[in-house]
């Protein structure tokens, strides 16, 4: 007789409709073990892609079935409506009809839930060789050799994955080896294998306090309690009564050990201990990378359960947190950094970066205030200031002026060190707020060389300030006097081109740069700047609520002066006369290509003559032809850049 899974255990198929049965069964088999192996077998997307070939294969053998019944084929005797007599028609008679992947209930307090196949599926049962790999385990489990009785224990679920007792053994072993995570999974399975398995409860609780899952671990082990004395579960043996005492036990040391955690972190964030932000910008990389892995902590702790009522927020968690902001304002992300600020404790911590993430917006008057309430409790800040106005009304530069140096005068009632950060930051922002307010008080004045001056000392007052969105504000201020007090519209041009360098979306430099290219009669470029605003920041605002119609106030005078200069000369003809003044017929000669063609036909001809005249393809050549190539090659990039950025 032939061993079972040999090849001459297997019988030759009878019809066509087996066959294709069999092959549809072995490719959604392939496909899900693909999906274990690629480690994506919870992901949503692959998951329903599963689930629908299931349910189309489940329709093909309905209707195979119906034709068996209609036509007689083959002689097979299958009832109508019996379709899982049908699919035990198989090699060996052991295969079952495929499976949904679905999301399975929790049996237990705390036991997670599984949304896909699990991570034996693919292998090849066998119920001898499991429990041949099971009993190697239990002699290496008894000589403490807890690495290789895991690994025989995975051997036996693989081999027979519906046994409790495997799932079980693995999960004690896994906590021998603090593999708490492993050993929730696996007392889990065992649980929903055999609801009676106290052992497997037991462990479940030890496990889930191992992840730091404190009141799940307490629910298990009371719940396991309660339905043992009420007989809905076997009687616990005199070791699983000690081991539940113990995880309650320990489940008590570890909650008073969280709060008294919880209340550390709470007194550091309220006194401010964390360390200052750096006063030198971090390069662009840098600060993604920090901002990445900032992510990737928070995410850890908080897949750990430290986010939960389980953990009780403690240190680590509300560390990873201050990272993530701090990560976000050296990316000068200051939105989303503002929607990560509530998540942070009440105290120091908490208004230093409130502060930091204000002034770098621009807010220096807010920044301010906020600072002084924490350093000043006793001192009134509303009153600080020389203006009768109330604080929600906005103040003239000079009420913000003198507000600055009232803030800064040495009489303020201080009541922390003079070397604590919200001090340093306090001192720092309000001399800002006091440069920038005395040159908008000049600029009110029509002092626009004082202003510029003014605004170029809060420029540098700080290395901190030159990559924040308050720079760009100087910028654009700047940018103002010199267009408008002073005429000079190409200085201007240069720090409205810093400004967006720094913010492109900032609205007052897009808006004044469409304004001079309009003056200047550039309607074309003006419409362009427009239409580049908006995309930047369709929904944004500068406040007074007329920015809509200011824009469409300058559109509508650049439209109107293209039309006039167009007049009603064909469009081909406009592109030709425009590209002659701007000297541009030379550059479309050069791409050898006609004036006004599309931007598809304009990278079609600077791909095929860069790559005839790329100097990699002039290695060969004489020193005069690489020359040429070299020359050629420039050139011809220069005037597709060139046009392009007019299309």
């Amino acid at each position: 007789m032939s061993h079972p899974g040999s090849f001459h255990s297997f019988e030759p198929v009878q019809s066509e409709l087996e066959s294709a049965r069999i092959w549809r069964q072995n490719k959604l088999k392939q496909f899900r073990f693909r999906m274990t192996v690629l480690r994506v077998q919870d992901e949503p997307t692959f998951v329903e892609a599963y689930n629908e070939m299931v349910n189309e294969h489940n329709l093909v053998e309905r209707l195979a079935v119906l034709e068996l019944v209609d036509d007689g084929l083959g002689g097979a005797k299958v009832q109508k409506g019996n379709t899982q007599a049908h699919h035990k028609q198989t090699r060996g008679g052991n295969a079952a009809p495929p499976t949904k992947i679905v999301a399975r209930p929790s049996v237990c307090s705390g036991a997670p839930e599984r949304c896909g196949p699990a991570w034996w599926v693919g292998s090849t049962y066998d119920d001898e060789k499991a429990e041949k790999a099971n009993d190697e385990a239990n002699s290496a489990f008894a000589a403490k050799q807890y690495e290789l009785a895991f690994d025989k224990y995975t051997e036996a679920i693989r081999k027979n994955p519906k046994s409790h007792a495997f799932h079980a053994n693995r999960a004690a072993a896994a906590l021998k080896l603090a593999r708490y995570e492993c050993a929730v999974e696996d007392a889990s399975n065992a649980i929903a294998r055999c609801q009676e398995h106290t052992g497997a409860r037991v462990r479940l609780a030890r496990a889930l306090l191992g992840i730091g899952r404190v009141k799940a671990s307490v629910d298990c082990a009371q719940e396991l309690l309660q339905m043992s004395e009420a007989g809905d579960l076997p009687a616990l043996t005199e070791a699983q009564r000690k081991s539940t005492d113990a995880v309650l036990r320990d489940a008590e040391r570890e909650s008073t050990r969280l709060a008294r955690d919880a209340e550390a972190a709470r007194l550091r964030a309220e006194r401010g201990e964390r360390a200052p932000l750096p006063p030198l910008p971090l390069p662009p990389d840098d600060a993604a990378s920090l901002l990445l892995s900032a992510r990737e902590v928070l995410a850890a702790l908080c897949k750990g359960g430290a986010a939960t009522a389980d953990g009780g927020g403690g240190t680590s968690l509300e560390g990873a947190r201050c990272a993530e902001v701090e990560a976000l304002v050296h990316c000068r992300r200051y939105d989303d950094a503002r929607r990560a600020l509530p998540s942070l404790r009440e105290g120091l911590d908490k208004a230093y970066l409130t502060a930091e993430v204000m002034w770098r917006s621009g807010d220096l008057r807010e920044s301010a205030r906020l600072l002084a309430r924490q350093i000043a409790p006793r001192c009134d800040v509303e009153t600080m200031s020389s203006s009768t106005s109330s604080a929600s009304s906005l103040p003239s530069p000079s009420d913000d002026e003198a507000e600055a140096e009232a803030l800064l005068d040495d009489t303020l009632p201080i009541e922390l060190p003079d070397t604590h950060k919200c001090v340093a930051l306090m001192r720092k922002v309000c001399e800002l707020r006091r440069l920038v307010s005395r040159g908008d008080r000049q600029r009110e004045r029509e002092q626009f060389r004082d202003a510029l001056e003014s605004y170029a000392d809060a420029l540098a007052y700080d290395s901190s300030v030159a990559a924040t969105r308050l720079a760009a504000d100087l910028h654009h201020k700047r940018a103002t006097c010199l267009h408008v007090g002073l005429l000079r519209t190409d200085d201007a041009l240069a720090e409205l081109e810093k400004c967006t360098a720094l913010e492109p979306s900032h609205l007052g430099g897009g808006m004044l740069r469409a304004s001079i290219y309009q003056d200047q009669g550039k309607h074309q470029a003006c419409l362009l700047e427009l239409y580049r605003v908006r995309n930047s920041a369709p929904d944004a605002t500068d406040g007074s609520g007329n920015l809509s119609a200011l824009w469409e106030e300058l559109c509508a005078a650049a439209r109107r002066c293209l039309n006039e200069e167009a007049g009603a000369k064909d469009y081909h003809e406009q592109v030709k006369d425009a590209s002659r003044a701007r000297g541009e017929l030379s550059l479309y000669a050069l791409l050898e290509v006609d004036a006004g063609v599309s931007v598809k036909e304009l990278k079609k001809a600077y791909r095929r003559l860069a790559a005839k005249w790329h100097p990699d393809k002039w290695v060969k050549g004489t020193e005069t032809e690489k020359s040429e190539a070299e020359a050629k090659f420039k050139a011809i990039k220069d005037a597709y850049e060139m046009l392009l950025g007019t299309k």
